[in-house]
């Protein structure tokens, strides 16, 4: 008839694609555990991609009961190619049923890469590993079959049986990007993605991630890598991705064993004290075990003076930076790429650590051993501060951009009489006449200097008088990077003493980032155990953070502190999940603030700062400088009080055999056995407490 009807047309245009698809991808999602939501989501980033003829899309699904009950809440394991819809709550692509797979099988994994090679041809393979991870320990945890997971051996395993080299491995799993694990899959593919540290609960973004990577094609295998850790940067859950070309890892494994030779045939205990020292300096992560390859080898080549070793490490270093192709990592975490594993004196080694090609390949099962039976340095004359380790300008603590009047960092010490102390800054403005970089401390305590260096290390000025103030101006310094290293004089300690800015521009901290913290979707990332200074609330603002707690076997609970002038104004922080249920508040002490909650691992946590008493001026005016801290309670997981163990006497139940029961009981749970072994006399039986899963 004569009516108009308006309607919307929309047109896919294909990339021009040859009878070959350019790139697959393979997804392979271990939802089988507490991670079931965030995988139906992410499933669901990946159906808003529009994806060309060139680009094709596969995925493993398994799920777990007990989680989310939505898109059909059906539990067993599928297989399907992901199908473009724009409905971001349900699953639209067609998953078949491979029934009740066991994700933490090898085989399961080889038999879903030989299905996707075999679907979905192409010229190159991309494969993410979805889930859980704790680095060489492993990753992929299914909990429907008893919480079985892949070790590195038997990823390598998986990998090894597939008719084409994978292009690209990647991990949207926390702590992967270790050199064990690497080495054990250098065969096998190209390119070598992971991140150093603990991802959020919501990982990647892969709506902006596909999206990104298609708009780019065609892709080399280099280029697809990269591109991932160059999304991650945009990403408020991911603080460190690296891209690491495998071609290159055998010389930097042979480089590792040149360095544990010498340090095995040329350390003697003052070396081992540095050694000892340039594992404290390098960055940690959420284990503290992990320890970044780069800056323990830059700490290794400055702390030790036997040339072999300094230049061994050195050689590590050259080795590293041509494997290591790509690389993300906020000022915070300092990570150069790679992880390692470097447990501290007193530690017991990892018992399958010498199975690991790594170990095998260098050696370094034989250095870590040699390592944790030292004598520890003695540190009692004060205690490290939140900022170490940065003893080196290549280890310096990063402040980000500074900005605005009366920025402060509390709690800092010179610990020890070779301690240096270094921050790395950034002005976005030049500085003015009332502009300065300041220490303050009692004297008494131990004369403190204070010097400010340009970016390229070269020094602008030094502050060492007699009060308790050191101050440098600011003026007439361009727009840049600058580094602050604060010393003893003459080998002094000093317990305390505050870092403080008076900055060009508006006041803010760098937690705010562009589009500010004020909401939990919102929140800045933040890791446990890593202090953060720098912060700020002014007026009424409101500071939301994201932690995340992998799955460990030894964390029982959370201690949140947050430091502040209570004189100023009381702050208070709010513990939420990711559903936005308060868990716990502060409590006031005399410096802040507390927090402690029974924390179970595996989830993503969320923290509120905010102003809950006003004592000064003008609130809205008011900015009030604080730092906060999360810190892992260790202790025996999800239990209220530590459990307590029974040894009873060894009784014949053989003619030639003796058993052993252990028992332990606990408030939680009732008294049981928990394992027993059968040995024949004079011999001996080790019993195995694998790192297990907890949440």
């Amino acid at each position: 008839g004569g009516e108009t009807c308006e309607y919307d047309l929309n047109i896919k245009a294909a990339f021009a694609s040859t009878s070959t698809a350019q790139w697959t991808i393979l997804v392979y999602m271990d939802g089988d555990n507490d991670l079931e939501a965030f995988a139906l989501g992410d499933l669901n980033e990946m159906e808003a991609v529009y994806a060309p003829g060139d680009v094709q899309i596969g995925v493993l699904l398994d799920r777990a009961p007990g989680y989310d009950t939505t898109n059909g809440d059906w539990t067993d394991t599928r297989v399907g190619v992901v199908r473009h819809d724009n409905n971001t709550d349900v699953i639209s692509s067609v998953l078949s049923s491979w029934g009740e797979r066991n994700l933490g099988d090898e085989s399961t994994l080889a038999d879903f890469i030989e299905w996707g090679m075999t679907a979905l041809t192409a010229d190159n393979y991309a494969l993410i590993l979805w889930d859980h991870g704790s680095g060489m320990y492993g990753a992929m945890v299914d909990e429907t079959n008893g919480g079985d997971y892949l070790n590195t051996e038997e990823l390598a395993e998986a990998l090894s049986d597939q008719p084409d080299t994978l292009d690209v491995l990647a991990f949207d799993a926390s702590l992967m990007a270790q050199v064990e694990v690497m080495e054990a899959v250098s065969d096998y593919v190209d390119y070598f993605v992971a991140s150093e540290e603990a991802e959020g609960g919501d990982g990647w973004r892969y709506t902006e991630l596909y999206r990104e990577l298609i708009q780019r094609l065609p892709l080399t295998p280099a280029q697809f890598a990269s591109g991932i850790v160059q999304n991650a940067e945009t990403n408020s859950s991911l603080v460190t991705m690296s891209a690491s070309d495998t071609s290159s890892s055998a010389g930097l494994i042979s480089s590792i064993k040149t360095f544990v030779d010498a340090v095995l045939a040329n350390a003697t205990q003052s070396e081992w004290d540095a050694i000892f020292e340039a594992r404290d300096a390098a960055p940690a992560f959420a284990y503290p075990e992990l320890r970044d390859l780069g800056g323990f080898m830059t700490a290794v080549a400055q702390y030790v003076s036997q040339a072999d070793i300094s230049a061994a490490a050195t050689a590590v270093l050259t080795a590293l930076d041509t494997t290591v192709v790509q690389n993300y990592s906020s000022f915070h975490a300092g990570g150069t790429g790679l992880s390692v594993y470097l447990p501290d004196v007193g530690d017991t080694v990892f018992n399958r650590y010498e199975r690991l090609g790594f170990a095998e390949d260098t050696g370094w099962d034989n250095f870590v051993t040699t390592l944790v039976a030292q004598s520890p340095v003695d540190r009692s004359t004060a205690a490290r501060d939140w900022a170490e380790s940065n003893d080196l300008r290549s280890t310096a603590y990063g402040l980000g951009t500074v900005s605005g009047y009366g920025m402060v960092y509390t709690g800092l010490s010179i610990h020890q009489p070779d301690n240096q102390d270094w921050y790395r800054f950034t002005l976005a403005e030049a500085g003015s006449a009332t502009d300065e970089v300041s220490i303050e401390f009692t004297h008494a305590d131990g004369d403190l200097s204070l010097s400010l260096y340009d970016g390229d290390g070269t020094l602008v000025q030094t502050s060492a008088g007699s009060a308790d103030v050191e101050s440098i101006s600011l003026d007439g310094l361009a727009v840049g990077q600058y580094y602050v290293l604060v010393t003893g004089a003459s080998g002094v300690v000093n317990p305390d003493y505050t870092l403080g800015f008076d900055a060009p521009g508006e006041t803010d901290d760098w937690a705010e980032g562009a589009g500010g913290n004020d909401a939990q979707n919102k929140a800045s990332p933040i890791s446990a155990d890593t202090p953060y200074g720098g912060l700020s609330i002014l007026g009424s603002d409101l500071d939301w953070y994201q932690f995340y707690l992998p799955r460990a076997v030894d964390v029982e609970s959370v201690v949140l502190t947050s430091t502040f002038d209570s004189s100023q104004a009381i702050l208070q922080m709010q513990l939420y999940d990711e559903a936005g249920a308060l868990l716990a508040s502060s409590t006031p002490t005399a410096t802040g603030a507390t927090l402690t909650y029974n924390a179970p691992t595996g989830q993503a946590y969320y923290v509120l700062t905010m102003r809950s008493q006003q004592l000064g001026a003008d609130p809205e005016d008011d900015f009030v400088p604080y730092s906060l801290e999360v810190a892992e309670q260790q202790g025996d997981p999800d239990l209220n009080e530590a459990p307590t163990a029974t040894a009873q006497n060894v009784t014949p139940t053989a003619a030639s055999s003796y058993e052993v029961t252990l028992t332990g009981t606990d408030s939680a749970t009732d008294s049981g056995d928990l394992t027993y072994a059968i040995v024949d006399p004079g011999q001996y039986a080790e019993l195995q407490l694998p790192r297990i899963s907890t949440g």
